[in-house]
């Protein structure tokens, strides 16, 4: 018996959702139709180019290729209320889709990257990708490396104590020779209710011309103060962050590099 031409709501739903995402043929499989029926009804539904010479795609495939979960989760709230992710609706029938052209995303994913861990995306998920992404990625795995250290050993607690009875050691050097976070090492201090004190960065430690324009490159590349403090040994996180302030106004570093973009788009 023949298949009826009619197509449901149910397949144009599927087919709106993996065009430009799962491969023609997939959706020709899944649907039981030929590939010419599959374009031919993504042309009548003006769904435009497909992924692979298209330029958008619906937000949940992007909050799938991010390994964020579902586009109807908390991200999708905070992201697009309080971030302006410029996501857009389409309609087919009665139903609505939500999309977002891939270019828009990259463009808000520069002035957003301190929410977004790209470890979690698979290389070129989404096409060619900026250059800056490759950095960021690195600098996101190793964050994640120290995060995975997340639970304090009791050879950790000990060696702590020792670095501190040392009276040798700022802040900042046990933290590196921990691999921790200095606000990890701070408030594992607190907890274990250590009375000895790291010693204190010296208040006077100038910042020389190549530090500035590199701590600028850095915030520019997607760096956090973590990564920031390792690149620029010479001056702790918290000082980085003071310093960061006192020249921007904010420590947010998303808010930083809109900053550094709009002064570079200024420049003469």
């Amino acid at each position: 018996m023949a298949r009826a031409p009619n197509w449901t709501i149910e397949e144009e739903m599927y087919l709106c959702e993996h065009w430009g995402h799962t491969s023609i043929r997939g959706i020709s499989e899944r649907l039981n139709r030929s590939e010419g029926a599959i374009i031919l009804r993504a042309q009548r539904l003006k769904l435009g180019a497909f992924l692979d010479a298209g330029d958008y795609i619906t937000v949940n495939q992007l909050f799938k290729a991010l390994g964020a979960g579902s586009g109807d989760s908390y991200k999708l709230i905070s992201w697009v209320k309080n971030r302006g992710l410029p996501i857009k609706k389409k309609k087919v029938r009665n139903c609505h889709f939500r999309i977002i052209k891939i270019s828009d995303f990259w463009k808000w994913a520069h002035d957003n990257m301190d929410i977004l861990d790209f470890t979690k995306m698979e290389l070129y998920a989404l096409g060619d990708e900026p250059e800056w992404v490759a950095e960021k990625r690195k600098t996101d795995s190793l964050r994640n490396r120290t995060r995975s250290l997340a639970k304090w050993s009791a050879v950790e607690d000990q060696r702590l104590e020792y670095l501190l009875n040392r009276k040798a050691y700022t802040t900042d050097q046990i933290a590196e020779e921990l691999r921790r976070s200095e606000g990890a090492v701070v408030r594992r201090i607190s907890t274990l209710k250590l009375k000895t004190k790291p010693l204190r960065n010296s208040p006077h430690t100038n910042w020389t011309t190549q530090e500035l324009a590199l701590l600028r490159q850095l915030i520019s590349d997607g760096h956090n103060y973590q990564s920031i403090s390792r690149e620029i040994p010479r001056h702790s996180e918290k000082a980085i962050r003071v310093k960061v302030y006192l020249t921007f106004c904010t420590e947010n570093l998303d808010k930083v590099r809109r900053i550094i973009k709009e002064e570079k788009n200024n420049a003469p």
